[in-house]
């Protein structure tokens, strides 16, 4: 029989002692690393977010001022019109009313004209179509229908590109958000909501108590109503605390009073499709139309200040997570100092010893 092939075995050479123990060094060193590496990587994620919302924050508040700008001088443009349809003039409704709406309108134009971003995109367009009703009031030549369509339809416009905003902020506060933002981002969807459903009721019940309103026009005014009152079912307690004293601002006015008992009264008209009771007595009615006004700068006031709260938590939050940041970029070097220098030593220390044993065997 033939002797058998030699089968030459691949020997994997052997580790020497000095990188076994550097590996025992750096094995450790560098788990901790990757460690400290994840949870930077998480406050960084966590104060990028709590940028980004702030920042939305302020493109949203930028809209809810302009929004109210706009409902300002719709009421007052609105009386100005519908007096004049019944030949009444500026002058003698400010008269019978005692509120100088032509005073009030100048102020409100200026209110429009300082918002930048009504001159931007669709709502450049309203804001032109603005300019140009403008002069038709002031010439005599427009009707209430006219103002009511723009201004409803500039209003939505600009509700449009808030929701957006809304949808924005809550895409920057998900699961991984504390809970505080996503609270303050919840309470200001809950006051963007009132501040819609509140302006409609504005702009229905001022339609149905002073002229024959259309059905499509009632209909909006029930549910405006129903929208707004679950809309704040839950404040105060669902609010932050800017939010909850602007809350407490609303609830104490004295000026506001007569704005529940009107839109009552107007729902009431509504369904009963009754005539328009302020269309024939424009002098009792008086406290409602100022009322219309105070309504809109306080729930503005309320959405602001709703959105203030947020940026309060979030800005707390980039506190947090840059010091949270800070350290853990510190924990990093000084493993990396550690990492390094621990390897150094360690194969300096044990490399003199090894290397007298390898001399002492070779001689």
């Amino acid at each position: 029989m033939s002797p058998e092939p030699v089968r030459h075995r691949r020997r994997i050479p052997p580790v020497s002692v000095r990188t076994l123990l550097v590996l025992v060094v750096l094995v450790p060193l560098g788990a901790t690393f990757g460690f400290a590496s994840a949870a930077s990587a998480h406050q960084w994620t966590s104060r990028d977010q709590a940028i980004s919302t702030r920042r939305t924050s302020l493109g949203f508040d930028t809209l809810m001022y302009a929004s109210a700008a706009v409902t300002r001088e719709y009421v007052s443009t609105a009386a100005i019109v519908y007096a004049a349809s019944h030949h009444i003039s500026v002058g003698v409704l400010d008269k019978l009313l005692r509120i100088h709406f032509d005073k009030q309108l100048a102020v409100a134009e200026k209110g429009v004209d300082s918002q930048p971003i009504l001159r931007t995109g669709g709502l450049g367009t309203y804001y032109a179509k603005l300019l140009e009703l403008r002069q038709q009031v002031a010439a005599g030549t427009t009707s209430f229908a006219t103002v009511e369509a723009l201004f409803q339809g500039f209003t939505k416009q600009i509700d449009t590109r808030a929701v957006s905003a809304l949808d924005a902020l809550g895409n920057g506060s998900d699961s991984s958000a504390p809970q505080a933002v996503r609270n303050d981002v919840a309470a200001t969807r809950l006051a963007f909501s009132a501040i819609v459903a509140g302006l409609q009721q504005v702009t229905y019940a001022q339609a149905v108590l002073t002229t024959t309103a259309t059905t499509i026009q009632i209909a909006d005014l029930i549910a405006s109503n129903e929208q707004y009152h679950s809309a704040v079912v839950g404040f105060p307690s669902a609010l932050g605390p800017d939010a909850r004293a602007a809350w407490a601002t609303i609830q104490r006015s004295g000026v506001l009073r007569p704005f529940g008992p009107a839109i009552a009264l107007a729902v009431k008209v509504g369904l009963e499709h009754g005539p328009p009771p302020f269309a024939t007595d424009l002098p009792a009615n008086a406290s409602f139309f100022r009322a219309d006004v105070a309504r809109v700068t306080d729930l503005t006031n309320l959405v602001i200040a709703a959105s203030a709260d947020l940026r309060t938590t979030t800005a707390a939050q980039e506190a947090s997570a840059t010091k949270g940041l800070e350290f853990d970029i510190g924990v990093l070097i000084f493993f990396i100092v550690l990492a390094i220098g621990g390897a150094l030593l360690l194969a300096r220390s044990v490399g003199r010893p090894l290397d007298r044993i390898m001399d002492a065997a070779h001689s």
